[in-house]
């Protein structure tokens, strides 16, 4: 991952982003910043409750499906 001025990510389509409460109010609006800001990013991976897991959400003209969040749901990022 490259670090330029002031030690801020600049090469986004390498990173991994979890995403948790994807499908809530915050998470909506942390996905619509990021895809305004950063459309070059590369992986995102969506967690919310089990009663949101499976949702499919379009973030830049990708898809993604919602994972319920569990203990495991951080490894890789």
């Amino acid at each position: 991952m490259k670090r330029g001025k002031n030690n801020f990510v600049q090469n986004w389509d390498n990173l991994t982003i979890a995403v948790v409460g994807a499908t809530g109010v915050v998470g909506s609006e942390f996905l619509s910043i990021i895809a305004n800001r950063h459309p070059e990013i590369g992986n995102l991976r969506l967690l919310a409750s089990h009663r949101s897991s499976g949702k499919q959400i379009d973030v830049n003209g990708k898809t993604f499906v919602v994972q319920e969040t569990t203990k495991d749901s951080f490894e890789g990022v």
